[in-house]
């Protein structure tokens, strides 16, 4: 079984370290409130401690991979680094969480008339970043590490969740934010499983704003027929204050589709 499949299971548990670890371990960026000088030192020796560990994973291999080591490089103790995570798997796997927040945030930040799935994608294309393949690879070869990935994608859903509910005016236990934040995950592996296919696939960002874009096909007509949704359409970029055009093009297939309708409220 390979990542992407991993990823489409439904995953489980909410979290991957022990009940008394730091509150930075998972930390929350909602609203405008700052962390305190304690709480920042906190976020940055969990930040190095991933960072650390991923880099010596990538060098040495994982099987040679050794607490000891990545808190020794972090600069701190082996008992430091049991307090922010439980295994060398969480604190590799750690950094996804992080970045799913700072998009949920980012999702928060947009503007208010703006579409739902405008937000998505267009938080996406002007903030592109493009995962390290080394670093996917090794957590796909690796089963521990497949595993400790799947428990760490639980823990990323929750804020997209919460960004869309707040946009929406409804509640995260609503079925509206989650069925969409499952929408954007779906997608999100769609365009990994393509990026990891091809090493001369185009770059991730693209793909994963094509894959969003592809949820645009919800609201096109069941009539229309399945050469003119994928019949490429000449437009220029798109305002992100008034959104896509109704039949925007994805930038990487070419395909086509009427403006979808997450915007609307749950009933």
């Amino acid at each position: 079984m390979d990542i992407v499949e991993y990823m489409n299971e439904q995953e489980g548990g909410s979290g991957v370290g022990p009940p008394d670890r730091p509150e930075a371990e998972s930390p929350r960026w909602h609203g405008d409130a700052k962390p305190g000088l304690r709480e920042r030192k906190k976020l940055a020796t969990r930040e190095a401690l991933t960072a650390a560990a991923m880099r010596l994973a990538l060098e040495r291999g994982f099987d040679n991979l050794r607490v000891e080591d990545i808190a020794e490089a972090a600069g701190v103790s082996p008992r430091t680094f049991n307090n922010y995570f439980p295994s060398r798997e969480a604190a590799i796997c750690a950094a996804r969480v992080g970045h799913m927040q700072r998009l949920a945030a980012a999702v928060r930040a947009r503007p208010a008339e703006e579409a739902l799935l405008d937000a998505i994608i267009n938080t996406v294309s002007e903030n592109p970043r493009e995962p390290n393949r080394a670093e996917f690879l090794m957590i796909h070869c690796n089963p521990s590490l497949r595993a400790e990935f799947l428990r760490t994608v639980a823990e990323t859903e929750s804020p997209l969740i919460e960004a869309i509910a707040e946009r929406t005016g409804t509640e995260p236990g609503h079925l509206l934010p989650q069925v969409a934040a499952a929408a954007v995950f779906g997608a999100l592996r769609a365009a990994l499983q393509q990026w990891l296919r091809n090493e001369q696939s185009p770059p991730y960002h693209l793909l994963l704003s094509d894959a969003l874009n592809q949820l645009r096909v919800l609201s096109t007509p069941p009539q229309a027929s399945a050469s003119e949704r994928a019949a490429p359409v000449e437009t220029s970029p798109a305002d992100p204050a008034s959104g896509p055009e109704p039949n925007a093009v994805s930038p990487v297939s070419g395909a086509s589709a009427e403006q979808a309708t997450m915007s609307g409220r749950a009933a």
